[in-house]
C-alpha cells in the first residue's frame, strides 16, 4: 500500500516503509535483544525472536533491492540483552549482510556502546531529501518527519472483541511508524480530522479512514 508524505511516496510492507526511489527501508523500534533481556528476568521468551526479526528485515531488503536500512531509534532494547549468543548472532548478520545501516539513536540505544565492526552509522537525527528522520515526534519540526518511539495502534471492535492493531499514524507533519518488533506495548491513537492511519494486519494493510 502506498503512503505519501508531501511529494514523497513510500510503500508500506509489513511494519516497514519502503522508499523505492532511494533503495531504502525505514523501520522503527526493533528492540533487538528484548527476548534475551526478558530471559535475564526469568521470563521464558523464545530466543528465535531475534532471528525472526533479523530475517524479516532481510526479506524487505532483498525484496526491494534496498541498499540502506534506516532505523528510527531503539534498534536495541537494553545492554543486559546483549548476551554472548546475541552478540555472536548479530555480528554474523552484519558480516553476512553489510548493507548501510543508519541508526537514529533512540532512548534505549543511548545506553549501549556499539562495537566498531558492526558498521553502524549512528546519528542523533538526520535530514535527507527534504525529510527529517527522528526518534521522537517534534511539534516544532520544519521539515516533514519520520519518527518512531510511540508504537502507535488503533483500537477496533467493541467490548470483549476490541483489539489494538499496530498502525502507521499519518499526520500532516509526518508519519509515526509502528514498532517493528512484536514484543511491544502500544500507544492508543485518536485520529484528528486531518489524520489517517494504515493498519498492519496479518491479512494486509487497511487504510483508516
Amino acid at each position: 500500500m502506498k503512503i505519501s508524505l508531501g511529494d514523497t511516496d513510500f510503500i508500506a510492507a509489513g511494519k516497514a516503509l519502503i522508499w523505492p526511489s532511494k533503495n531504502a527501508v525505514v523501520v522503527a523500534d526493533v528492540h533487538l535483544g528484548k527476548s534475551s533481556y526478558f530471559q535475564t528476568h526469568g521470563m521464558l521468551i523464545p530466543e528465535q525472536t531475534l532471528r525472526h526479526d533479523l530475517d524479516r528485515i532481510l526479506d524487505h531488503m532483498s525484496q526491494y533491492d534496498a541498499e540502506r536500512l534506516i532505523v528510527l531509534g531503539d534498534l536495541f532494547h537494553h545492554e543486559r540483552g546483549l548476551t554472548s549468543e546475541f552478540l555472536e548472532t548479530f555480528a554474523w548478520w552484519r558480516h553476512r549482510y553489510p548493507f548501510e545501516l543508519v541508526l537514529i539513536e533512540g532512548n534505549h540505544d543511548r545506553r549501549i556502546t556499539y562495537p566498531e565492526e558492526w558498521g553502524l552509522v549512528v546519528e542523533p537525527e538526520m535530514d535527507w531529501e527534504g525529510l527529517s528522520f527522528r526518534h521522537e515526534w517534534d511539534d516544532k519540526a520544519i521539515k516533514p518527519q519520520l519518527v518512531g518511539h510511540l508504537h502507535p495502534a488503533l483500537s477496533i471492535g467493541r467490548g470483549a472483541d476490541r483489539v489494538r492493531v499496530p498502525c502507521f499514524w499519518v499526520r500532516p507533519q509526518g508519519i509515526v511508524l509502528p514498532a517493528f518488533t512484536d514484543l511491544s506495548g502500544h500507544y492508543h491513537v485518536k485520529l484528528a480530522p486531518d489524520e489517517s492511519a494504515v493498519l498492519v494486519t496479518p491479512q494486509g494493510h487497511i487504510q483508516i479512514p
